[in-house]
This record gives structure tokens, sequence and C-alpha cells, in this order.
């Protein structure tokens, strides 16, 4: 009986293992997919100083949804700094790669942000993402009624804009309208405190401080 118990024990296991592996595998796919099409929509960067960093807005039909193409030279840390999370990035080869930012809905219809990079290298198809602060479900049905009213401020879409890798630049910044700020309901927000309404959520690319820099 001792024995049965630890083969199913063993058989449970394993099927949360390949679960797991097959969700990492199927979001890996899903944003291979995602780069390879944007990549060629966008199409190649003219990269005339390779020491610098290269931004480019890509355009998305999802309000919700945005992306931007990231070359970043040799030897560059970054952090993508969010109102809720810091990325950090290091790369030690100049790199090519797509990142995502979008406000999404996770099962129980609560709003949280999600943040994916991918990149295509020598070394390879490397992808990595990370989901945020989930909001109260009163709060997410609220803020996805009004979508279409968020007053959305990012980089123009399509321009090419040139950094020195110890710049920083604002790539998106999300407000609510005049109309919404005041409501009660818009001080539930998991991305930022009461007193920074109307602001929502802010995406910056940012040199590491000084103390993480190498």
């Amino acid at each position: 009986m001792t024995s049965r118990f630890i083969l199913i024990a063993l058989l449970l296991l394993l099927a949360v293992g390949l679960y797991r592996d097959f969700s990492i595998g199927s979001e890996r796919d899903r944003l291979q997919s995602q780069y390879q099409r944007l990549k060629s929509v966008a199409g190649e960067l003219d990269i005339a100083d390779p020491s610098k960093i290269y931004i480019q807005a890509l355009k998305s039909d999802d309000p919700l949804h945005w992306s931007w193409r990231v070359y970043t030279p040799p030897k560059c840390s970054i952090h993508f700094k969010g109102s809720t999370v810091v990325i950090p990035i290091s790369m030690r080869e100049a790199n090519d790669f797509i990142v995502h930012l979008a406000l999404q809905k996770d099962v129980e219809g609560r709003v949280q942000t999600y943040f994916g990079l991918s990149t295509l290298s020598n070394s390879g198809f490397t992808a990595i993402s990370s989901r945020g602060l989930r909001g109260a479900k009163d709060y997410s049905d609220w803020l996805f009624e009004h979508k279409n009213d968020i007053n959305v401020a990012q980089l123009e879409i399509g321009k090419v804009f040139v950094l020195e890798p110890t710049e920083t630049i604002d790539l998106l910044t999300l407000t609510l309208p005049d109309s919404l700020k005041h409501e009660p309901i818009a001080q539930k927000s998991p991305f930022e405190t009461p007193d920074r309404l109307p602001l929502i959520f802010q995406l910056t690319l940012e040199p590491p401080p000084p103390s993480q820099k190498k």
C-alpha cells in the first residue's frame, strides 16, 4: 500500500512538472511567433553608430498592448522601469530585441501588467516574461470598460530614437481623462498610489543606478 501511495505521488509530481514545462514552452512559442511577425513588419534597423541605443515604437491594434524594437550595444545594461516593476537587462553582445507591455485580465478577471522581451541572436531564441500586481475585480472591469478613454503618451510610432547608454527616455505614460480621475474607484489602482492620480502606469528605459553599474 505504501509503495502504491509513493507511485501515485511521483506520478502527480511528474504531471505538475510536465504541465509547467508545457506552459513555459507555450509562452515561449507565442513570444517567438510574435517576435518574428513584429520584426518582419518593422524591417531592419539602420544602426549607424553601434555604440548607441536605438528604440522604435511599433504599431498595435490593441489599445492596451504596446511594443518597441530596441537595439543595445555590447556590454550594455539597462532597466525597464515601470510603476510597480523594474526589469534589468544586461547584454554582453550587441542585441536587437522586441519589448512588449500590456494590461491584461487574468483568469479571475483581474487586471495586471504583462512585460515580455524576446530576441534572436547567435545563441538562439531567448524570451522572458513577467506579470505584475493584480487589481481588484471591480477596478479591472471599470478600467477595461473605459480602455478607449485612457490618455496614451508614447514615442512616435515608427520613428527611430537614438540614445547614449547613459540616457533615460519615457516609453509610455497612461493617464485617466478628467472625466474619470475623480471617480472613487480610480483610487483602487494596483499600479500607482492615489496621490499620483491621474497617472495609471508609466514605463521608462533608463541606465541602472550607479551602485549597480559594472
